[in-house]
This record gives C-alpha cells, sequence and structure tokens, in this order.
C-alpha cells in the first residue's frame, strides 16, 4: 500500500524551532508550498492596509471602470455573467453587490438595474453561450460583466457585440492563442502587469471592486454629484469593500 513520505529539512526545522506557538503541521505545509520565513509571517499575519497591490496595475482596469460607469450613469441593464461552482458563485455576489451599492450612490434617473445570469451546469455548462447572450440582450441588457469565466469565448464575444452588447470579461483561467476583442481583467493574460497571479474568480472580482470603489475616476462618489459628499461615501465605499473579503476567502479556498 502506497505510503506518504514527508520531506524534511534543516530549513523546515529551523522555521518551526522559531515558531513555537505556530503548529508544526501548518508550518510544513506553507514551507512545502515554497515559503520562506518571512512570507509564512506575512501569509499568517496579513495586513489588509499596506498589502493589497493597486487594481489599477491590470491593464485595463482604467477603461473597465470607465465603462462601468458610462452604464451606470446612463440608468442600462448590467448583468453579471456568473458560474455554478463557490468560486463563480461568490464572484457573482461581490460584483452585483458592488454595483448594486454604486446604482444607489448615483442621481442619475432611471436608476440602473443590476441583474444577474448563472448558466445551469446540465444544459448550458461553462462560460457565454450565444443562447444565453441573445435572451439577454432581447430582455434589454446593455453590459455584460462576466466573472470566472470567459477568457476563451473569442466567438461568443464577437456575436455578443453584433447584438449590440458591451462586453467586460473578469476571469483567472488560462488563456488561448487568441482573445475575445473586449475588455479583459485576467492576471494571467500575457504582457499583464498585475504581480500576482494566483487570484481565484472572487479575488479577480474583488479587485474590479475595489477599483471601482477607491478609484478618483469614480464620478458617483465626487463632492456635488452624488447624494452625499466624497468623504462620507468614501468611507461607506471603504467599509463595504472590506466586508466583500469573506466572499473572497470562501470561493478562494472551495475553487474547483
Amino acid at each position: 500500500m502506497p505510503r506518504w513520505r514527508v520531506a524534511d529539512n534543516k530549513t523546515d526545522a529551523n522555521i518551526i524551532k522559531d515558531n513555537p506557538d505556530i503548529n508544526p503541521v501548518v508550518l510544513r505545509l506553507l514551507i512545502s508550498r515554497g515559503l520562506s520565513a518571512d512570507q509564512i509571517k506575512i501569509f499568517l499575519e496579513p495586513d489588509y492596509e499596506a498589502q493589497p497591490h493597486d487594481p489599477f496595475l491590470f491593464k485595463q482596469m482604467r477603461e473597465a471602470v470607465e465603462l462601468i460607469f458610462k452604464h451606470l450613469q446612463a440608468g442600462n441593464k448590467i448583468v453579471v455573467y456568473g458560474d455554478y461552482d463557490a468560486d463563480g458563485v461568490c464572484s457573482t455576489a461581490i460584483m452585483y453587490k458592488t454595483l448594486s451599492f454604486l446604482a444607489t450612490l448615483g442621481k442619475a434617473e432611471p436608476a440602473a438595474k443590476i441583474d444577474i445570469y448563472i448558466p445551469d451546469r446540465a444544459s448550458e455548462g461553462y462560460g457565454l453561450k450565444k443562447s444565453a447572450l441573445k435572451n439577454l440582450a432581447n430582455k434589454g441588457a446593455k453590459l455584460i460583466i462576466t466573472v470566472d469565466n470567459a477568457t476563451r469565448n473569442v466567438d461568443e464575444v464577437a456575436y455578443a457585440k453584433t447584438l449590440g452588447l458591451d462586453i467586460i470579461i473578469t476571469d483567472h483561467h488560462e488563456p488561448g492563442d487568441i482573445l475575445p476583442n473586449c475588455l479583459i481583467i485576467n492576471p494571467k493574460i500575457g504582457g499583464e502587469t498585475y504581480p500576482f497571479l494566483g487570484l481565484a474568480g472572487c479575488g479577480v472580482a474583488f479587485k474590479v471592486a475595489q477599483a471601482l470603489l477607491t478609484s478618483p475616476l469614480t464620478p458617483l462618489l465626487k463632492k456635488g454629484e452624488g447624494k452625499e459628499p466624497r468623504s462620507n461615501a468614501g468611507r461607506r465605499g471603504e467599509v463595504f469593500l472590506k466586508w466583500l473579503l469573506d466572499l473572497v476567502a470562501i470561493g478562494t479556498i472551495a475553487d474547483l
């Protein structure tokens, strides 16, 4: 019968000896993933204020934020197109909650309508589907924001454009040889400048939320253009953003 053989070395022993307050099994797991002593400390003692990377390190994040606010201010229908697994559902919730929060801050009438679409696992499967896009366009959608999918949906994105839909892809899956012709927020895209490749789909959705809620590009949070001063709205946005981290944690840990 096969048995696990746990590699052990002097480095492991030193780290375990120097950290008697941390369970040695946890330390071995982190060491086996290539983390140094300093990286383990950062992992176990995260600093929310200091550690998150700037979401605008994504090359197309600024354009994505501008396009989203264009549709919000016009009162258009925006659909978050998700996936049926834990990461996809959490990603959908993050994006939906963020867009709904922002829509309540604006003074534009009529208010933008935010909706979600999660494909049926059995009948539709993973990713964008032309039939779903046609149905969403017929129901008045103007912008589709994918979460945790669509990096390889080249034909489907082209079809969506023939329907008059704008598309923003947010995803973390590996790209194909050809990319869809639309804005894409995905750390694994070639030439991307965001420094961390390990985001799950919900992590990418959170970075979009972070960009929307903290950016100076955010017209709905500027003083005199919304329902409240910039300082009050900004604080609300920061508090709201932190409460999304529960969904990020669930989606990341449970991702297939």
